[in-house]
């Protein structure tokens, strides 16, 4: 057998979810994500960083697949040695 396959980390804003929901509240928000509010709350004064894990979730939670709130996300990412 070979090597488990790594993955790299991946950064996605918080300010595309955001965008992608104009809508909601941080407090649905934060409902829908199940999290703390006051963590959502945040996302609104200043961009905050998901990793590929964080936003896949995210996204799911709020019915849509991570492409489409985040266009680059079937980017492949080179992983630097």
């Amino acid at each position: 057998m070979g090597k488990p396959r790594k993955f790299p980390k991946s950064r996605y804003s918080t300010d595309m979810l955001i965008a992608r929901f104009p809508h909601l509240t941080p407090t649905v928000l934060a409902d829908r994500l199940g999290l703390d509010k006051s963590a959502v709350q945040q996302w609104f004064g200043e961009a905050h960083w998901l990793d590929q894990w964080q936003a896949d979730r995210y996204a799911t939670r709020l019915g849509l697949h991570p492409a489409q709130v985040w266009a680059d996300w079937f980017e492949i990412h080179k992983v630097s040695a």
